[in-house]
């Protein structure tokens, strides 16, 4: 991955905020007491997170960066259990477990599960090591659907949201609407074009629940909004513009074509680094769309321009963690 020529300067600034940071120059930020309400305490925390079969012999720190991800083809799917009566309507494919509250036609089964499947094998590919994806005797991964978003948010989902990682049952849990199915009379329609940004960042938080918050909410937030970035076509993702899309999305807001965005603007000052890095999840989420800014573009800086751009400190900080080393250890590596 290479930024594009434009954006060099951004990461310029980046690296030499860092570096001045370092040098412990005065901070001159201060978080916003205002902003949205945070997710519900403890949401993200939950249950020992299965890595059964994981063998760190298979750990992937040193392959390329690849080109593109996801599958070469459908995913194969399955169905479980459909009674109407109580509305119970499970599905499986190779990795994961579906769950819904409306019956889902095959030829949407397909595609829900080829974009459930292609994120599953993006992350097992990119060299960060995620073992959720290295672990072949671990169960199902889960998933929950619901018809409408008023269901979606009875269920008991964090306030505000269109899609969420349940830390506290370890599962995905999202409206059939964000995953790209719109309703159109009484059948859905499947909208090749839509908005996947919410849902690939959840389900970043659900193949990285092992580490959970471990680094902190600004890494854990960062890293999901950072593979939110990514384009999606036919089961396949595609590296090459992520770049330009991560910078588009952190300092814009709808503009040339982006969907959404956090509006950092063209001239921001970056937080202090010790401070961002140390916030709990409650004071991150107070600023969110600042701190979720910030952190995407900290994680787009240790991944393509600290060192030799070949992201040697970001892997560390995440081998440490998986060796077991407390959040401020691994924290020094990066800094």
């Amino acid at each position: 991955m290479t930024p594009k020529r434009s954006n060099r300067r951004l990461l310029a600034l980046l690296a030499l905020t860092i570096s001045l940071q370092a040098q412990e120059v005065p901070r001159s930020w201060s978080p916003d007491p205002q902003g949205g309400p945070p997710p519900p305490r403890g949401w993200r925390g939950g249950p020992r997170i299965p890595l059964d079969g994981y063998d760190p012999a298979t750990a992937n720190f040193t392959a390329p960066w690849p080109a593109t991800a996801g599958l070469k083809g459908n995913a194969i799917t399955k169905v479980i259990e459909e009674t109407p009566a109580t509305v119970s309507f499970i599905y499986e494919s190779l990795h994961f477990r579906i769950q819904s509250d409306v019956a889902i036609r095959p030829a949407d089964l397909t595609r829900i599960a080829t974009i459930l499947e292609s994120c599953f094998q993006a992350h097992h590919d990119i060299p960060l090591n995620n073992r959720r994806t290295r672990s072949p005797g671990a169960p199902k991964l889960k998933v929950r659907l619901f018809e409408t978003l008023e269901r979606y948010r009875l269920s008991g989902a964090p306030p505000g949201t269109v899609g969420a990682y349940l830390g506290r049952s370890d599962e995905l849990a999202v409206p059939l609407e964000s995953i790209g199915l719109k309703k159109s009379g009484s059948s859905y329609t499947f909208d090749p074009n839509s908005d996947f940004h919410v849902l690939f960042h959840e389900i970043t938080h659900l193949l990285w629940a092992d580490l959970g918050q471990c680094a902190g909410t600004w890494m854990s937030e960062g890293f999901a909004e950072y593979m939110g970035c990514l384009a999606y076509r036919d089961g396949r993702f595609s590296f090459a513009q992520l770049p330009s899309s991560v910078l588009t999305f952190a300092t814009a807001h709808g503009e040339k074509g982006s969907n959404g965005g956090r509006a950092l603007g063209k001239e921001f000052v970056m937080p202090d680094l010790s401070d961002l890095m140390t916030l709990s999840q409650e004071a991150f989420y107070k600023n969110p769309n600042n701190n979720y800014g910030y952190g995407l573009l900290l994680v787009h800086y240790f991944l393509l321009a600290d060192g030799k751009g070949d992201a040697a400190k970001f892997k560390a900080c995440i081998k440490a963690l998986q060796s077991g080393q407390s959040a401020d250890e691994a924290r020094k590596i990066l800094l």
